[in-house]
Order: C-alpha cells, then structure tokens, then sequence
C-alpha cells in the first residue's frame, strides 16, 4: 500500500484501456486484479465519449472560505470530518485516473491522444519494439508517467503494479492539495506522517482488505470499508487527547469498571461517536508506544449510516 505517505482519502477508480485489438483488450483485461475496474475501448471516439463523462475529478468537500474579521481577506477553514461524505457519491468508482494507450493507435496514435489529456491523469504508454525511443523521448519529457512494452513477458505484472501507482498517485495528490492548506498544524498534530502510524495503518488496511477509506479527525482517525460493504472506524488518539477525553467520561452511562477501564486507558472514550459512524462511544483501546509519542487507537465495526 502506501508507504511513504497516507493518503486523506480513497476509494476504487477505473483505468482505461485503449487499443485497436479488442482480442487484446478483453485478454489483458481479465488476466488482470479488480477487472471491474478496467475500461476497454479500441477506438478514440468511444474511450473520448467515456473520458468527457468521467475524467473530472471528485472533490472533497471539506474546504470553506470565510470572511476575515478585520479585514476583507478571505482565511481558509479545512473540515477534516467532511471528507467522509465522498463515501456517499453515486458511481466515484467510475472517475478516470488513469489510461493506458498502445501508441499504434489510426487516426491518432497514443501520444497524441495523451497530448489531449490532463496533467491529473496518469499516463502508461504501451510499445513495439520499434516505438522504445519515442517512448523514451515521451518520458524524459513528462508526456508520460511509465511505458511498457507490449512483447513483454512479465506484462501482466507490470500492468498491475501500474495501475496500483495510478491510484495511489491520484489519492496522494488530492490529499497534498487539501494538507498544504491546513499548513503547520496539520504537522504538528497529525499522526499520520508518523512512521509507526503509517506501519500500523497500512497492516490495518491490508489485513481487513480495505478498499474505501477517509480520515475523520486531525489525528488520523479514519472510516474504512471493505469490498464486501462492511464499514470500520479506526479511532486514534494520542496520550494528550485520551487524557483531556477523561474528563468529560459521562459517568452516569457507564459502569464503575467501564469507567476505570477508560481511566486506565484500556478502553478509548470517543465522545463524538456519530460524527465518527459508531452506535457506541466506547472502544477497546490498544497501546501503541514510539519513543516518547504515545497514542492509543480502537477499531470498531457495525457502524450505523446517519439519516440523510
């Protein structure tokens, strides 16, 4: 998954395929992970069709922009919390991210196609052994992201770690523009560049087979779901945040036990439950210690979906 960096937010999107061998495609394409998320076409005019109606990206919707108090200036207010509302969109696995395009296309061929494409798409050039200098030129003069040879043995493979870089490139980016707004205190309370964080999330996100996910606080809580619809959240809280949650414990809701549990920090309060998709408040807590940064995280599942 991501190792370097933790996306704010992602979920599946498609890669289109472009070829003039429809033999070609529909091979290629059921050889390769997630299918679904495959789009074949061997012409320009139907894969353009498809590009016009889905190549816009999808945004989150988590950046308001208010009046300053003094001045007319404008400050930017990010809501984290808002992101989750992505989850809710119809089709998002529809939205291009990427294309693969053989450059022996008539009418036009793969780079001039490419020439016609935003820079927000990710590009994969496929080659004869006759097209390698062109797509070597391509590269060194970022038309294109990667080319592979069509004659290739190991295609397959290549095709898949491709596609795997595509969505990760998209969600990366997206996620680069919303944290450069939130500046300084996005580094200085975030988890999520920490790299035991980044370990822990990762291992969470493969283990439970996490196809959807979208961070819920600064910290780096995050609502996840699987490919079966099952949804999770993932709350984190650092030692601070655990501490200043003891108290405001509504003592009255739980046991004795349950309250000492959450003293003692064996249990995690969570006191915006619903903001987080959770029926309870309250969380098996697991310790997570690296150096001298302390934070504690729970994973819930059985979340309700709010009325809209």
């Amino acid at each position: 998954m991501y190792n370097n960096s933790i996306p704010l937010y992602f979920f599946p999107t498609s890669t289109a395929f472009l070829d003039d061998d429809p033999h070609f495609l529909e091979n290629i394409k059921f050889q390769l992970k997630n299918p679904e998320c495959i789009k074949i076409f061997n012409s320009y005019k139907k894969f353009e069709e498809y590009y016009q109606k889905h190549s816009s990206k999808i945004d989150a919707q988590c950046v308001e922009l208010e009046d300053g108090y003094d001045d007319d200036s404008i400050s930017v207010n990010v809501r984290l919390e808002k992101i989750k509302d992505v989850s809710k969109i119809k089709d998002k696995s529809n939205l291009l991210t990427g294309v693969v395009i053989d450059y022996n296309m008539p009418l036009l061929n793969g780079l001039e196609v490419i020439k016609l494409l935003p820079a927000s798409i990710y590009k994969i050039l496929l080659t004869g052994v006759a097209d390698e200098s062109i797509a070597i030129e391509a590269f060194n003069n970022r038309l294109i992201n990667q080319f592979i040879k069509k004659q290739n043995n190991n295609i397959i493979n290549q095709l898949n770690d491709q596609i795997k870089i595509v969505h990760e490139h998209y969600f990366l980016n997206e996620s680069n523009k919303i944290t450069s707004l939130i500046g300084e205190e996005f580094v200085r309370y975030s988890l999520i560049n920490d790299e035991v964080y980044k370990q822990l999330w990762n291992s969470l996100v493969k283990k439970h087979d996490f196809i959807e996910g979208y961070i819920i606080d600064l910290s780096g809580s995050y609502l996840f779901y699987d490919r079966f619809g099952n949804n999770y959240c993932f709350v984190v809280q650092t030692e601070e945040q655990a501490e200043a949650n003891i108290d405001i414990i509504p003592i009255e809701e739980f046991s004795d036990k349950v309250v000492n549990d959450i003293k003692q920090k064996r249990i995690l309060y969570v006191p915006d439950s619903e903001n987080f998709m959770l029926k309870s408040n309250i969380l098996d807590a697991i310790k997570i210690t690296n150096g001298s940064k302390i934070f504690y995280y729970g994973l819930g599942k059985n979340q309700y979906e709010p009325q809209s």
